[in-house]
C-alpha cells in the first residue's frame, strides 16, 4: 500500500507542473531552454509538500584527458547516477538510473555532469514540459507538434551509426547528446525544433566520426574492427 501511496504523490506532481519558462540561452545553437536551477526551483516545492526527498549515489565515473579542435586539453566527465525517491510519511522509496556528461578545462566536469543527469533526471521522471508562460505573451501557447514515426526511426539511426562508428556506448553516447544539446526531451518525444538542433547535432558528429575513422584506418589498415578503442568527445 505505501508504493501506491509514493506514486500516488509522484504522479500528482507530475499533475500540477504545467509548465517551467526556458530563461536559459545557448549561444552557440541560438536556442533557448530550461536551467537547471528553475526546474529544481519548482521540483523542491512540491516534493517538499509532500514529504518526498530525492538522494543521488554516483555509482560510476568515469574522467579522460581529451584534446578539443583548437588543440585545447579538457576533462569529460561520464556520471551514472542512482536516484533514490523516498517518502518521509511511509518510509517507501523507488529508485532509477540517469546518466550526464560534462566537458571542462577546469574542475567543473564533474559538476557538469551531475548538473545534466539532474535536469534530465527530473524532466523526465515528472513529464516537464518547458517554454515561454503563455500569460507573458497575452496569447494562448500552442503546444509544438511533436515528430513523427519516420523522423525518430531517421534519428535512431544516425545515432546507432555514430555509435557502431565510434566503439562508443550507445547509453553514454545519448547523454552526451543531451549534454551538448541542452535538450532533455527523451528523443521519441521531441518536438519539431528541438528535433532540427538534434538532428543537426548528430549529423555533425557522424560526419566527424566517418572523417576521424577513416583517418584511422588509413594510419592502421592491418588494425581489426572489433578491436578499435572508442574515439574520445575530444576528437569532435
Amino acid at each position: 500500500m505505501t508504493e501506491k501511496k509514493l506514486i500516488g504523490k509522484l504522479a500528482s506532481i507530475i499533475e500540477e507542473i504545467e509548465r517551467i519558462p526556458e530563461n536559459g540561452f545557448n549561444d552557440f545553437h541560438n536556442y533557448s531552454y530550461a536551467t537547471e536551477s528553475d526546474i529544481k526551483a519548482v521540483v523542491r516545492k512540491k516534493m517538499a509538500e509532500r514529504k518526498l526527498v530525492m538522494i543521488p549515489d554516483v555509482v560510476k565515473e568515469i574522467t579522460k584527458q581529451v584534446t578539443t579542435a583548437k588543440g585545447k586539453t579538457e576533462n569529460l566527465t561520464t556520471l551514472e547516477i542512482i536516484y533514490y525517491i523516498s517518502d518521509g510519511e511511509t518510509g517507501e522509496s523507488i529508485a532509477f538510473k540517469g546518466i550526464g556528461t560534462g566537458q571542462d578545462s577546469g574542475d567543473k566536469a564533474v559538476y557538469k555532469a551531475q548538473t545534466g543527469a539532474l535536469k534530465y533526471a527530473l524532466t523526465t521522471l515528472f513529464l516537464i514540459p518547458t517554454g515561454q508562460d503563455p500569460e507573458k505573451e497575452g496569447k494562448p501557447l500552442q503546444p509544438p507538434k511533436r515528430i513523427d514515426e519516420k523522423q525518430v526511426a531517421i534519428l535512431e539511426k544516425i545515432i546507432q551509426s555514430v555509435s557502431e562508428i565510434t566503439n562508443q556506448e550507445r547509453e553514454i553516447l545519448e547523454a552526451n547528446i543531451h549534454e551538448k544539446t541542452e535538450i532533455t526531451t527523451p528523443f521519441d518525444q521531441l518536438n519539431r525544433n528541438e528535433y532540427g538542433t538534434v538532428l543537426n547535432y548528430v549529423n555533425g558528429l557522424k560526419l566527424k566520426a566517418e572523417k576521424k575513422f577513416k583517418k584511422n584506418v588509413i594510419e592502421e589498415p592491418d588494425r581489426k574492427l572489433e578491436n578499435k578503442a572508442p574515439l574520445s568527445w575530444g576528437d569532435f
